[in-house]
């Protein structure tokens, strides 16, 4: 953030690019004491309070941590709780493909993006929010006219990508998530032990924010259609 409210783009697509590298050489650390996990959880909230981030800092005490992701036996629990697809997704014909198609409304998409909280999970790219966070500025805050018009080529970009037209290759790595490991319960601090874990996937911030801008306009049409089955649409909904 500091280095986009100075305008140094080029450092923060090297911190981009860095990231990126950094999370595919990704190697858990040594398996720290309660007492080091329950210090870091309070430098942590600490932090966030610092940017009244008082619900993700209240989570984050609360929260019971993660497993190791590369301890075997949580890796058998992760593989068991994703059993293989029954069956397989037929791709999309030719006919369906070239049908006419909902597109991403440039206002809204500039809307969500206004609206993205930092301090999020990355997916597997590494992309953050606060990468995407930097394209809504306004207008006028951008010298360089390209930069201007950053909002309107994302969204364009995300109207191809829901609309199917880009090689089947791509829809492969854009569903693709990071699977996390998440603590059901506190564990209780023996190395030994194996906690029940439950699999948390964390998608692309780019694919979180298409989504948002595709589907809220959206929301009532759904609601409408699948009343009263409930479908997770939305928050409350």
């Amino acid at each position: 953030l500091d280095l986009w409210c100075r305008d140094d783009w080029l450092s923060l697509v090297q911190e981009y690019e860095r990231d990126v590298v950094a999370l595919a050489t990704h190697r858990s650390p040594p398996a720290a004491s309660q007492n080091q996990r329950d210090l870091a959880k309070l430098r942590q909230a600490k932090e966030l309070l610092a940017r009244s981030k008082y619900s993700k800092a209240r989570n984050g005490i609360t929260s019971n941590g993660l497993g190791k992701a590369d301890d075997p036996r949580v890796i058998d629990q992760m593989k068991k709780k994703h059993p293989p697809a029954s069956s397989v997704i037929p791709p999309l014909t030719q006919d369906q493909l070239s049908s006419g198609r909902y597109t991403i409304d440039l206002d809204e998409m500039s809307k969500v993006l206004q609206g993205l909280d930092s301090d999020t999970g990355p997916g597997i790219g590494g992309l953050r929010n606060e990468h995407l966070l930097a394209l809504a500025r306004p207008r006028t805050n951008f010298s360089i006219p390209a930069a201007a018009t950053a909002v309107d080529s994302f969204a364009l970009l995300g109207t191809d990508v829901v609309a199917g037209r880009l090689p089947p290759w791509f829809y492969n790595a854009y569903t693709a998530t990071r699977l996390v490991p998440g603590n059901k319960e506190k564990p209780t601090g023996d190395p030994d032990e194996v906690p029940d874990c439950r699999p948390i996937n964390v998608g692309s911030a780019a694919r979180r924010a298409w989504t948002r801008a595709y589907l809220n306009p959206l929301h009532n049409i759904y609601n409408d259609v699948t009343f009263p089955t409930q479908c997770g649409m939305e928050k409350g909904g």
